[in-house]
This record gives structure tokens, C-alpha cells and sequence, in this order.
């Protein structure tokens, strides 16, 4: 059985802060907080919840006792327009929905920046490389030059000034130009279609956060209404897969600029190839190593609509495909199988290995706060229960032990 814990390990109540400022409107401040009570406050922001202090955090993520915050519903009146499950809805759905746009928000502000910048370098490559794609004026001046030279020197000599050969043909852009150019605004056009994506996802974000003022059961009908509607509508996914997108276009604007190079100096443009192709063979790896390894950090939008495809053929091999029935993957337990068949997403099969693992995660966990901290009293408490944690191991373990002997027996 495990100790108790000391005080060392009591999380502290800290009130709420009142120095900051409310996200609703001043005229519905009251209204507000008189059908849902008081709510974390701070500053505008985005989405309307701006940057979050420490404690504000711990306010948003901590569990919350209902039955202390609200008080009962009167008799028969549990589903009344401002009943205490409304309010609870409303609270839950604030946390939900804070951490998920925070997470939004800040990759569509990487995107947008990021997209902008990259199209400012794509934009200018492309101003020289169409210019390769018209007529050379200055060349063509040159050649004409240099064949009035050549006609002057045929009438001086007496010779024929049809036997010179014309310098100036009709132009026609070659083939690589076309690609370089080809390759190269495709790339433009899809850095600046993700821009314009990322801008409009923010504000149709924003007009989803956008919840008049009302008792508590007219918000949960808004709120959960709007939030089928994000989810019909496929918002998530479209978020999603805006970071793919943008490797999209960084690979076209490198294959176009390996074909610029090849033009010039073919030394330095495989060499520039060859680090291209490294580049792309780590950046598949990387994105294909979580699927093997559901532990690995190296997580991408990418791996995440992958696991579908990767879970289908593994089942295949492990169910279906009898030739293939003993094929199993490096370091990988003889229930992996059904762990794959078992779950959805690639984040339920990382959920499903840190169950199987639970116990030991637990003593590693404990072991690294004994390591970390500088306090006694928690260095002390942690050792305790990682001793408490190994002997229940060890006691669930021998029980199966006789058990086994008995079987041999």
C-alpha cells in the first residue's frame, strides 16, 4: 500500500488574480457573471484570451469541485434556463475550447509569418527567372552588330553578302525555363494561398468565439451548435493541413531552383541536388518513425493522416496476410497488433502504450522529481513512494511466479 503523501505535495490555493481585465463587453459584464458566475480574467488577445499568465494556466487547467462553485438546483428546476449544468457545460467548454485555440493560434501565426517571408524570396527569384522566358534585348543588339560588322567586311572582300548567316532567329524559351518558372510560381502560389487561409481560419475562429450574452442554456446552444458546425465543416482538418501545404511549396521552389542551377554549373547544382535529397529522405523518416515508434517526438501533421493508411496495412499483415503473419516490426511487443487495431489515432495509440506502461512510467516520473528538486521533504516522499511502487511490483509479480511453478509442476 502506498504511503501518504506529506504536505510537501498539497497544491496550494491560489485565488484568482484581480488585476486583470475581462474579455467580455463592459455593458454585459454583470449580466454575465450573474448567470455564470466569475470568471479567469486577463487580457485581449487573440480569439479573445490573450497570453495567459502561470497561475492564470493552472486556473484554466485545474479540476474544478461543481457542487462547491454552484449551488443546487431548486426542485424540479435542474434544466432550467441558468441550472447549474449549463454553467458547468460553459466552464468545461471554456477549458476546451482555450487550450485548442491557443494551439491554433499559434500555429497560424508561425504559418502567416512564415508564409510571408518565404514568399517575398520566392517573388524575387521569380522576377530574374521570367526574364529568361522573353527575348535578350541586349543580346540582341550585340548579334546585330556584330553582323553589320561581318556584311561591311563581305563588301570590302567581295564576297557575297547572302553567304552571312543571320544572327537574330525567332525566340523560343527553352525547356528548362519553363520548368524553373513553372515550379517556381506554383510554389509562390501556394505560400501565398496559405497565407490568405491562415488569415481567414483566424477570423472564422474568432467569429466562433463570438457568443452574445444570454442566460447559460442560450450560450450551450450557441457554443455547441457553432462547435458541430466547426467540426462538419472540416475547420480542424483545414488547420491541420496548412503546415503540409507549406512543405509543398518549399519543395517546389527547391526542385525548381536545382533546375536553375543545372543551367549554370552541373558541379554545383548536384551538389546542392544531393543535399536537397538528403534533406527529403530525413524529412520522410522523420515523418514516418512515429508511426513504428509512438513515442518518438517527431510528430507531424503529416504522421497524424498517415496513421490511418499505416494502420490499415498493418492490419492487413497481421490479420490477413498469411505469408506475412510472422513479419513483425523492430522491438515491438507480441500484443502491438492489437494495440494498432484497437485504436484510431495515432494519439490513442500513444495513450494505449503509456497505459501498458503505467507502473514503470510512474517510478521514472517519481525518480526524476527525487532528482530534480531541491526540496527535502519532496525528495524524501518521492524516494518513499518509489520504494512502495517497486514492492507492489514485485508482489503482483509473485503471485503469477507461483502460479506458473504450479502449472510446471
Amino acid at each position: 500500500m502506498l504511503p501518504a503523501p506529506s504536505s510537501a505535495f498539497k497544491r496550494p490555493q491560489s485565488p484568482v488574480s484581480p488585476t486583470t481585465t475581462d474579455t467580455m463587453p463592459d455593458e454585459h459584464e454583470e449580466e454575465w457573471e450573474s448567470v455564470h458566475g466569475e470568471q479567469p480574467r486577463h487580457k485581449k488577445g487573440f480569439l479573445g484570451f490573450g497570453s495567459r499568465s502561470r497561475d492564470e494556466a493552472s486556473d484554466v487547467d485545474e479540476v474544478c469541485d461543481y457542487e462547491q462553485k454552484y449551488a443546487p438546483d431548486e426542485e424540479h428546476k435542474e434544466m432550467s434556463p441558468n441550472a447549474r449544468v449549463w454553467k458547468v457545460y460553459l466552464d468545461e467548454c471554456r477549458k476546451f475550447d482555450t487550450r485548442r485555440f491557443e494551439e491554433w493560434r499559434d500555429g497560424l501565426d508561425v504559418l502567416v509569418v512564415f508564409s510571408g517571408l518565404f514568399s517575398i524570396v520566392v517573388a524575387i527569384f521569380c522576377s530574374q527567372a521570367f526574364q529568361r522566358l522573353r527575348p535578350d534585348h541586349h543580346s540582341m543588339t550585340s548579334a546585330l552588330l556584330a553582323e553589320m560588322v561581318e556584311i561591311e567586311r563581305a563588301i570590302a572582300d567581295g564576297t557575297p553578302v547572302e553567304e552571312i548567316a543571320h544572327t537574330i532567329t525567332d525566340f523560343t524559351p527553352k525547356t528548362s525555363d519553363l520548368w524553373v518558372n513553372g515550379l517556381c510560381f506554383s510554389s509562390l502560389g501556394v505560400s501565398i494561398f496559405i497565407a490568405v487561409v491562415a488569415m481567414l481560419a483566424k477570423q472564422w475562429l474568432r467569429q466562433y468565439m463570438a457568443i452574445p450574452s444570454g442566460d447559460a442554456r442560450d450560450c450551450v446552444r450557441i457554443r455547441h451548435f457553432r462547435y458541430k458546425a466547426l467540426e462538419k465543416w472540416r475547420v480542424p482538418e483545414i488547420i491541420a493541413f496548412l503546415p503540409v501545404l507549406m512543405h509543398v511549396s518549399l519543395g517546389l521552389f527547391l526542385a525548381g531552383l536545382v533546375i536553375f542551377l543545372f543551367m549554370f554549373d552541373d558541379t554545383m547544382a548536384i551538389a546542392f541536388a544531393t543535399m536537397m535529397s538528403a534533406l527529403f529522405v530525413g524529412y520522410t523518416f522523420s515523418t514516418l518513425l512515429p508511426l513504428f515508434y509512438p513515442e518518438c517526438p517527431y510528430k507531424t501533421t503529416l504522421s497524424l493522416y498517415s496513421f490511418g493508411t499505416f494502420s490499415a496495412f498493418r492490419r492487413f499483415i497481421f490479420k490477413k496476410g498469411r505469408p506475412f503473419q510472422a513479419v513483425k516490426l523492430p522491438e515491438e511487443d507480441d500484443d502491438d497488433s492489437s494495440t494498432y487495431s484497437s485504436t484510431r489515432t495515432l494519439t490513442d495509440t500513444e495513450r494505449a502504450k503509456i497505459d501498458g506502461k503505467g507502473e514503470q512510467i510512474d517510478i521514472q516520473a517519481l525518480s526524476w522529481l527525487r532528482d530534480t528538486t531541491s526540496d527535502e521533504a519532496v525528495q524524501n516522499n518521492a524516494a518513499r513512494m518509489v520504494n512502495a511502487l517497486r514492492d507492489e511490483i514485485v508482489a503482483k509479480a509473485q503471485p503469477e511466479a507461483g502460479s506458473s511453478n504450479l502449472v510446471d509442476l
